[in-house]
């Protein structure tokens, strides 16, 4: 397509990282002549019927507009020195096994020579940083240093390069200590109005970020309601000696630490989700809720160091134009914590919220919609992939698995789960409240630690999330309320409603807005 092939000559990293590896050996250097390119590219594009497809189109002109309005008005590449990270990028040559040691070797020597140009266009472009940004990116260069020479310099030493990324760490380094000569530093809170401005290209709807965050506070009451009930059934089995307090917070607060003393040793963390993937995907299969495919088999692994941030757990998928290389799930194991952050670690992933996390990343979460992304007939709907639709599927996935009957004798998993859920409304409200009402650390970690009884290293990390990820903790309420409404319509409409067919045709769109995907499976 020759808007594709326009837009890869600005970006060949973003050609590389879909998998057309006719750009691999190249890097993106968006220093200002390339500002100044890609910006022409966007007006020459924008406005216009650019393929025929009009749901294709206008995926096209959100991106346009996005991309438009964060080169112009959001300007993150300036404060945010963590978007510069080769890692990925390197990676995708490294781990792809139909390439043989030669034809890496060549590649790399190629794409490394880009490697100074690229962090010397970052120095340039930072200027007023937030000091949480600017944290997480000398952990992230940290670990692209170790990548370098384990995996990328003995294949194409280039000394040049390495000198650029450890010049790159230094500046940081330096940066951190005295951030003046860039300006000082900004707070990470991105305000009100760029808040509702990044909300609507992140969700492509008319719902404002008030009107989620309103919806999340009423849920927040039902879902404390069914918690309520299902901790005082639980009270008798786990306290039979004693009354229950007069207080229904603080019978649920004892149950729910009481069932989350069952978790598996950190030693074995990674084992367990290996473990736990085939079971699931035998209840999928055996419910019929969703076609799987037995040829993209799911690969386990501890997170490349490069890689790791706060989020903690992710699926790292293939580009849509190379579905046969392997699916990763990233999994940050709790070894290398203090003894008392690996168990407030393990108490909130236990033994049965850990089997929750897997349906959200794995199956038939993350993973399963990701692969249908890359079966899309449309590679437009495919490579321009919206958040809110990927995270809301991943949440949907987990309430469809429970009404499906899974867990259905252990009132302990249902428990986890809707605390699990109220975790995924507080993410809203967390993210909202930060950004736009000035929430306190000392605010968020109660709302998340005494309202939804989540464990402290848990509260830290999404705190510590939401300071470097404006927006994306709101993707995963909206996206399940939308997807989940959706199915609800679609069941009262037609009397003949099959589980599976919605599931299949809703990722058959790929990943495009939930509020285009409505659009067309309501009226065919």
């Amino acid at each position: 397509m020759a808007f594709l092939e326009e837009l890869w000559s600005f970006d060949p990293s973003f050609g590389s990282a879909v998998g057309r590896h006719e750009y691999d050996e190249f890097l993106t250097i968006k220093d200002k002549k390339w500002k100044d390119s890609f910006l022409a590219f966007i007006k020459k594009h924008e406005n216009r019927r650019v393929v025929e497809d009009e749901i294709d189109n206008s995926l096209i002109q959100n991106f346009l507009k996005e991309s438009q309005w964060e080169l112009e008005i959001f300007k993150s590449y300036e404060w945010d020195p963590s978007e510069y990270n080769v890692a990925a990028s390197f990676d995708s040559i490294v781990s792809n096994r139909d390439l043989s040691e030669e034809q890496k070797s060549k590649i790399l020597k190629r794409k490394l020579t880009f490697v100074p140009a690229y962090y010397q266009a970052a120095k340039e472009n930072i200027h007023h940083p937030t000091k949480e940004h600017l944290e997480l990116s000398i952990q992230q260069t940290k670990g692209l240093i170790k990548f370098f020479d384990a995996e990328v310099l003995k294949r194409a030493n280039n000394q040049p390069a390495r000198d650029a990324v450890l010049d790159y760490l230094a500046w940081e380094e330096g940066l951190l200590k005295n951030p003046e000569p860039v300006g000082g530093f900004r707070s990470f809170r991105i305000g009100e109005k760029l808040y509702n401005e990044k909300f609507a290209f992140n969700m492509v709807s008319t719902t404002t970020p008030k009107e989620l965050y309103e919806s999340a506070l009423r849920q927040k009451k039902e879902t404390l309601k069914t918690i309520t009930t299902i901790a005082k059934a639980l009270w008798s089995k786990y306290f039979p000696d004693k009354k229950s307090p007069d207080r229904d917070i603080d019978v649920v607060r004892k149950v729910i630490e009481k069932v989350s003393l069952q978790h598996t040793p950190a030693e074995k963390f990674v084992e367990e989700i290996k473990k736990q993937i085939p079971n699931l995907e035998k209840f999928v299969n055996h419910h019929k809720l969703i076609t799987m495919d037995p040829s993209k088999p799911l690969k386990v692994r501890e997170t490349p160091e490069y890689q790791q941030d706060a989020t903690g757990m992710s699926i790292d998928s293939p580009g849509v134009f190379e579905p046969y290389r392997e699916t990763y799930y990233n999994v940050t194991p709790p070894t290398k914590l203090s003894k008392e952050e690996q168990e407030s670690f393990l108490r909130e992933y236990n033994d049965y919220t850990l089997q929750i996390l897997n349906i959200h990343e794995a199956v038939p979460g993350h993973y399963v919609q990701l692969i249908y992304n890359n079966q899309s007939p449309s590679v437009i709907k495919a490579i321009f992939g919206n958040g809110a639709t990927i995270e809301g599927w991943a949440v949907y996935a987990e309430r469809m698995m429970l009404e499906a009957g899974y867990g259905r004798d252990t009132p302990e998993l249902s428990l986890m789960y809707w605390k699990w859920f109220l975790r995924v409304i507080t993410n809203t409200l967390i993210d909202y409240g930060v950004h736009t009402q000035n929430l306190s650390k000392e605010e968020a970690l109660r709302l998340m630690m005494e309202d939804a009884f989540q464990e402290k290293q848990e509260a830290e990390g999404k705190w510590n999330r939401a300071k470097v990820y404006q927006g994306q903790l709101a993707t995963y309420f909206f996206g399940f309320s939308e997807i989940y409404r959706l199915r609800e319509d679609l069941k009262a409409k037609n009397n003949n409603f099959n589980l599976r067919e919605f599931h299949e045709k809703f990722l058959s769109y790929g990943s495009a807005p939930i509020s285009t995907i409505r659009s067309a499976m309501i009226n065919n």
